[in-house]
């Protein structure tokens, strides 16, 4: 997701996120929506941090590194139903494991 630079700072983003889990929540009753976002240590990846902690997502600890791409990445989710049990902490890796299944069925998908 992003949003245009010129249009940053006015909550568009932000709605945009509470809209979609909103409806992953109502429509398809998921309990969690998961990204990964680049885990090193620049301002713009601070900032893209920053930005998805303001709308509710946790950062996980496990960091991950493709073979084929030179950054490294974390996971963050965003607990979408009220039942605390089901939101603690989450194994980052394990999360990355579901990110690798979605790739490989995108990639999949776009190459038939």
């Amino acid at each position: 997701m992003a949003v245009k630079e010129e249009y940053r700072g006015q909550g568009l983003g932000e709605w945009l996120v509470k809209a979609l889990a909103s409806w992953a929540a109502s429509e398809h009753q998921l309990q969690e929506l998961i990204i990964e976002v680049e885990s090193e240590r620049l301002p713009e990846n601070d900032l893209r941090k920053r930005f998805w902690q303001k709308c509710g997502f946790r950062m996980t600890d496990y960091v991950h590194t493709y073979k084929w791409i030179p950054e490294t990445y974390q996971a963050m989710y965003l607990p979408l139903i009220k039942d605390t049990s089901q939101t603690a902490a989450k194994d980052g890796q394990a999360l990355f494991k579901q990110i690798t299944s979605f790739h490989h069925q995108s990639f999949r998908e776009l190459n038939n």
